[in-house]
């Protein structure tokens, strides 16, 4: 069966043997497997990534109050990528040179990191492309930048494309804009 990120989504299972980045559906939420495993009379958090508490402590869903998990981009990106920061301040120019500087807002320097993904399988780039798909750049999502910016933040995307350069070996870019929570 060909790897498609439109494909239907089956329910988890118990009792399944499941590949790494398989991706199911499990009440209502999509997650991709972390590791090759056969799966218990139980969903087991620690073997599937893709959504994750809440660090922030908001309320996702207005018709759920007690959801509290967050979709999480898991995936490792490859070495080079970018981290652009443009702090947006409000400029007040007064007379012989002087100028006053404040911040535009509370969240005045938001990241946009540029992410690599490069040589990756077939099936793990399914997954990738199938996260920021299904965010359809408009649900913001849980990350970790790269060092020195390595804390959880909140990210949407905008963009995204890939390259295909041969059999199991697909190169993915995309563009994470860091909103404010």
């Amino acid at each position: 069966m060909a790897l498609s990120i439109f494909s239907p989504v089956p329910d988890w299972a118990s009792s399944v043997v499941y590949s790494k980045y398989t991706i199911v559906k499990y009440l209502g939420k999509i997650y991709y497997a972390l590791v090759d495993h056969t799966s218990g009379g139980t969903f087991d958090t620690s073997k599937w990534g893709g959504h994750i508490t809440d660090p922030f402590g908001s309320v996702i869903s207005n018709e759920d109050t007690t959801d509290s998990t967050r979709p999480h981009f898991f995936f490792t990106p490859s070495y080079g990528n970018t981290v652009n920061s443009e702090p947006r301040t409000k400029i007040t120019q007064f007379g012989e040179g002087y100028q006053q500087r404040i911040p535009e807002s509370i969240n005045n320097t938001l990241l946009k990191i540029s992410v690599v993904f490069e040589n990756r399988t077939a099936k793990e780039a399914t997954a990738i492309l199938h996260f920021l798909n299904a965010r359809n750049g408009s649900e913001a999502f849980l990350y970790t930048p790269p060092e020195p910016y390595a804390t959880m933040r909140l990210f949407a995307c905008f963009n995204w494309n890939q390259q295909s350069q041969f059999l199991n070996n697909i190169n993915i870019n995309a563009e994470f804009t860091e909103v404010p929570v």
